[in-house]
């Protein structure tokens, strides 16, 4: 009976160190990219500000504001708009609301942008007071006005 050896050798040290650094780097770099979507970025900031009219104002049913919008500067869709009183929901365009708010195109463009006149409408027994904090946000954006 014959006995057959086999060679049995490692990979070298430094090959194996090679295959070691190489897979690492490959490990990290995927890592990095699927946490990277999670990271930073985020949506635009909206910024503005509302200039209350008391001229135009007929408190308690109904404010007036011009919308001094510095971001975005398109112009924001009137249904992506969400706006508070005090914490309530201000709806757009539905008078059947406790508060609703419509408003003025100023510009023509179909869309709320600087300049426009947002009027902010109580229904009976919702009154509108100075010292009232109103809120605009909008959908795609982080903070408010």
């Amino acid at each position: 009976m014959k006995k057959i050896y086999k060679k049995e050798e490692g990979v070298s040290p430094v090959i194996a160190t090679i295959l070691m650094v190489a897979i690492t780097v490959v490990l990290a770099a995927t890592v990095w990219l699927l946490v990277s979507g999670y990271m930073g970025g985020g949506a635009p900031t909206l910024q503005g500000t509302l200039q209350y009219d008391s001229q135009a104002s007929t408190l308690p049913t109904e404010a007036r504001f011009t919308l001094l919008l510095s971001q975005p500067t398109t112009g924001l869709n009137p249904n992506d708009v969400v706006m508070h009183i005090n914490n309530n929901e201000v709806k757009y365009n539905d008078n059947t609301a406790n508060y609703y708010w419509t408003y003025i195109d100023a510009d023509g463009s179909g869309d709320l942008s600087n300049g426009d006149i947002i009027i902010i409408h109580g229904s009976s027994g919702h009154d509108i007071n100075h010292g009232d904090t109103i809120t605009l946000g909008a959908t795609g954006y982080s903070g408010s006005i």
